[in-house]
């Protein structure tokens, strides 16, 4: 019988679960962060824009704003705090 992932991370050494975890937070964002840049390609941004190919850590809220706003949308910061409060507003 196969075992499920949380029995998996359980048999495995803390720091290495925290790496993964956050490696694979890191992917999520450039996943998201790439398929962003395909929408506003899309949407007619002006290529040089969107051509980049930055890693997460190196986009700025500052570049994200540029780029929604120059294919005509707006940016909005969604932030959920840990005791479930939500914080939201437009950069």
């Amino acid at each position: 019988m196969a075992r499920t992932i949380d029995e998996i991370l359980t048999t495995e050494m803390p720091d290495v679960v925290t790496q993964a975890r956050e490696k694979a937070e890191q992917m999520r964002l450039e996943i998201h962060l790439t398929q962003l840049r395909e929408m506003l390609t899309q949407a007619g941004t002006e290529p040089m824009i969107c051509d980049q190919t930055p890693s997460i850590q190196d986009v700025t809220l500052m570049d994200l704003k540029r780029w929604v706003e120059a294919a005509g949308g707006k940016l909005q910061l969604n932030v959920e705090m840990p005791n479930g409060s939500q914080i939201s507003f437009a950069v």
